[in-house]
């Protein structure tokens, strides 16, 4: 099992080609054996991405693109995967203000029709929780109905955002047993709010997640911390969960 960093979390550094090689470049001095692309700019191109792979030797585990582009322009994104050598095409969700769960379901059957494409170009797909997803619709959830009715989707568990619904993300975990290949580490705080920390900062049990990822046989973990750069430093935030998580893969 690999340790790595979803860039969503250093997102102010990689706005440019220079600024994501930099990027990968302190990702690879801190330790981390894997990353994710997500919040790169504009541009920012699959060729740079893939220039900065073979740089460094950190491979792109996984994505968080646009559903929008999932679904309007698929072969281009599959072809982009492939360039820079990444397996899993994931998104970052489409919201979760939907009044009934049909309404939900209008966008997972057009996802669904892309992740036939991407499955044919045998990759994956994941999808990226929030806690919205677990809200109740008539007896079921988002999240349950994506469990059920649509087996092409795997998905990014994001440990935070589950027990911020009330959840045990162990649970997911040992449910979705071959279908999570990424998952993300994220922090909560011991405060009312709540609020996303470093990991190993807050009050989550990253020892009890890790057993059950190496027990069900999860390839990587992913370090996602939203509000990194609003410290200021946000390669610094990243440097701590290393620090602080590193210990449990044995470094």
């Amino acid at each position: 099992m690999k340790l790595g960093s979803q860039f969503y979390s250093i997102r102010d550094l990689t706005k440019t080609p220079e600024g994501l090689r930099e990027a990968f470049r302190l990702t690879k001095e801190i330790g981390y054996d894997v990353v994710q692309i997500s919040g790169i700019g504009a541009d920012v191109t699959a060729k740079d991405i893939a220039a900065c792979v073979a740089e460094f030797d950190l491979p792109v585990v996984c994505t968080h693109i646009p559903y929008d582009r999932l679904v309007g322009d698929t072969d281009t994104v599959i072809a982009e995967h492939k360039l820079f050598g990444c397996r899993e095409v994931g998104i970052g969700g489409i919201g979760s203000n939907y009044a009934t769960i049909d309404e939900a379901k209008v966008k997972f059957d057009a996802l669904r029709e892309a992740v036939k494409k991407v499955n044919a170009a045998g990759m994956t797909f994941g999808f990226h929780n929030h806690a919205g997803e677990f809200r109740d619709l008539g007896g079921t959830s988002m999240y349950e109905t994506m469990i059920e009715e649509y087996p092409e989707f795997n998905f990014i568990h994001d440990v935070y955002w589950s027990t911020y619904a009330g959840l045990d993300p162990v649970d997911y975990i040992h449910r979705l047993r071959g279908r999570i290949v990424n998952l993300h580490f994220k922090d909560m705080a011991a405060t009312p709010e709540r609020p996303i920390c470093a990991c190993g900062e807050g009050i989550i049990d990253f020892k009890r997640i890790y057993d059950a990822c190496l027990e069900t046989g999860i390839e990587n973990i992913l370090i996602e911390q939203d509000n990194a750069p609003d410290s200021g430093d946000s390669m610094g935030q990243m440097a701590i969960s290393y620090k602080n998580i590193a210990p449990l893969f044995g470094k």
